[in-house]
């Protein structure tokens, strides 16, 4: 039901990705010995996994789908979709230099956690809080 009023915005953030991953490789260069594939699996699968959650897929969230159907109620599905496919989105970017250098690891971590808390803490996504 969502996908029809998010394709073009999906399309954008897929573009956009492809982008700048291409720019990425063009700009950071890989040992020889290590195939390029191995980079970019854990982004293309954080990517396609937040515009699945983007179009609508919020059985995809854990948590969410093992609630009761009148829990779910309380909950703006429109607005958690919206915000973890986006994240999901933006985190694919933060795990790219995270494979190749450790430093990076620590600020996927930081912005993963900062995500979660931001969703488990914030009474954005209630129906009641519109």
């Amino acid at each position: 039901m969502m996908i029809k009023e998010r394709w073009v915005g999906a399309l954008v953030i897929g573009l956009l990705w492809g982008v700048v991953i291409a720019l990425m490789f063009y700009f950071i260069e890989l040992d020889p010995k290590i195939s390029w594939l191995y980079f970019l699996f854990a982004p293309l699968l954080l990517m396609a996994l937040g515009l699945v959650v983007y179009l609508g897929g919020a059985m995809l969230l854990i948590g969410y789908n093992s609630m009761s159907k009148e829990e779910r109620t309380k909950y703006n599905e429109n607005k958690i979709t919206s915000f973890m496919g986006v994240s999901l989105v933006l985190l694919s970017f933060i795990i790219f230099p995270a494979l190749m250098y450790i430093e990076f690891l620590a600020v996927f971590v930081a912005a993963l956690i900062l995500v979660l808390l931001y969703v488990s803490i914030s009474k954005r996504f209630r129906v009641d809080a519109l």
